[in-house]
C-alpha cells in the first residue's frame, strides 16, 4: 500500500519507494509533496540545519555556533536573501520593490479581504523580490464518512469512504483525496463464493447400438468447471436416444436340408441388408425353410408355437422328407450368426446356380 511522504521530504516520481529529504536551509510542512517546489528556504531572520525540516530557528535565539554559519548581521534596513545566503537586499521577504524611476518603495505583498485568511501571496521566504506570487495552498477536506458496505458478500470484495472539499487547491496546492478503497474486513465475506458448474458443448451423437429393430446411441459432454463451496451441480453429461426403428429384413437368408440328416445349414448369397443374427427352422409339412432377423436375436427369443400362422416346429420325416408317423423328431429352431460365408460344412456346389454368391 503507498503512503503520502511525511513533512519535510518529498516524492519527484511515482512508484517510488524512498521519499527525498529536503536539503539543509530548506523546510517543508506539506504531507506527500509531490517535488522539490514544496521545500521552502528559511526566511531571513531565520535558519535551519539538518534535513528533512519542518520548521525553522529564529537568529536572534541563537547568536553563536551554527547560527554563525547561516544568518548574516545585514546591516540596518537591510535583510538576509535567505537562509545560508550572505547578501543584503533592502526589502524583506512578505515584502516587494519593483524599483522604477517612481516607485522604490518596499511594499507588502496584496491581501484580498474575500479570499481565507490561509490565502495570501508572498516572496517564497526570499528578501530583495520583485513581485509576490500566491503561496500554494493545499485542498482542505472535511471528516471521512463511515465505511460503506462491501461490495461482495463473500470471496472478499472492497468497501469505500467518502469526504467533501472545504477548501479547494490554491496557487498550485495540492488536491485532497476524496474517497478511499479498502479489502472488506469482515469473516463473511472472507469465504469463498460458491462456484457453479460449467459444461461443454454436447459431442456428436454416437453410432447406433443396432442398425435395425430400434437401438440405442449416446453423446457426452465434460465439466469445464466442477461445482464447488454450494454451487450448482452439473447437468447431465450423458444423453440417450432410440435409433434405427425399421424393422429388420431377412430376405437374402437362405437355408438348405441336409439329405439324410436332421439338419439345416444356413447360408447368405449376398450380405444381409440389416441385422446381425437371425434364427431358422426348417418346416417339414411346407418342405421350406423359415426365418427371422433381429438384432441379437437367439433361438429362446423366438416363440414359434404362438404364430398360428406357422406349422408346429415338431415336425415327422423321413430321407425324402415326407412327414410320416413314428420317424424321428426334427429338432428345430436352429440358429447361426450373421455371415456372408455358408455355414461350415454346407456344399455351396449343391446349391442352385441362382443362389450361390
Amino acid at each position: 500500500m503507498c503512503e503520502a511522504c511525511s513533512p519535510g521530504r518529498y516524492q519527484p516520481e511515482a512508484g517510488q519507494a524512498v521519499c527525498v529529504a529536503c536539503a539543509t536551509g530548506k523546510y517543508s510542512t506539506t504531507t506527500g509533496a509531490p517535488g522539490e517546489s514544496r521545500c521552502w528556504y528559511c526566511p531571513s531572520g531565520k535558519f535551519s540545519t539538518v534535513e528533512s525540516a519542518t520548521e525553522c530557528t529564529d537568529c536572534s535565539a541563537s547568536f553563536t555556533g551554527l547560527r554563525s554559519k547561516t544568518c548574516v548581521q545585514c546591516p540596518t534596513g537591510k535583510f538576509q536573501f535567505r537562509d545560508g545566503s550572505g547578501v543584503c537586499e533592502e526589502c524583506p521577504s512578505g515584502k516587494f520593490k519593483k524599483t522604477t524611476a517612481t516607485d522604490t518603495t518596499c511594499r507588502i505583498c496584496p491581501a484580498d479581504a474575500t479570499m481565507p485568511s490561509m490565502r495570501f501571496y508572498w516572496t517564497f521566504n526570499q528578501a530583495g523580490q520583485s513581485q509576490c506570487r500566491p503561496r500554494p495552498q493545499d485542498c482542505v477536506a472535511g471528516e471521512w464518512s463511515k465505511w460503506g458496505q462491501c461490495s461482495k458478500t463473500c470471496g472478499g470484495g472492497q468497501q469505500t469512504r467518502t469526504r467533501a472539499v472545504l477548501y479547494a487547491a490554491w496557487g498550485g496546492g495540492l488536491d485532497c483525496v476524496l474517497q478511499e478503497t479498502r479489502n472488506c474486513a469482515e469473516a463473511a465475506n472472507l469465504l469463498p463464493c460458491p462456484e457453479d458448474c460449467e459444461v461443454e458443448s454436447w459431442s456428436g451423437w454416437g453410432a447406433c447400438s443396432q442398425k435395425c429393430g430400434s437401438g440405442m446411441q449416446s453423446r457426452r459432454r465434460g465439466a469445464i468447471v466442477a461445482a464447488a463451496h454450494g454451487g450448482k451441480r452439473c447437468p447431465a453429461l450423458y444423453e440417450g436416444r432410440t435409433c434405427n426403428p425399421q424393422h429388420c429384413s431377412c430376405s437374402h437368408v437362405h437355408c438348405k436340408l441336409i439329405p439324410g440328416t436332421n439338419h439345416i445349414r444356413v447360408f447368405h448369397h449376398r450380405q444381409e441388408v440389416f441385422g446381425n443374427s437371425h434364427v431358422c427352422r426348417y418346416n417339414g409339412a411346407a418342405q421350406k425353410c423359415e426365418c427371422i432377423c433381429g438384432n441379437d436375436i437367439t433361438p429362446a427369443s423366438v416363440n414359434w408355437r404362438d404364430d398360428s400362422s406357422r406349422p408346429n416346429t415338431d415336425v415327422q420325416f423321413t430321407k425324402n422328407r415326407t412327414p410320416t408317423t413314428g420317424a424321428a423328431l426334427w429338432h428345430a429352431p436352429f440358429w447361426t450368426p450373421q455371415s456372408d460365408k455358408p455355414t461350415p460344412g454346407f456344399n455351396k456346389d449343391a446349391l442352385d446356380p441362382t443362389q450361390r454368391r
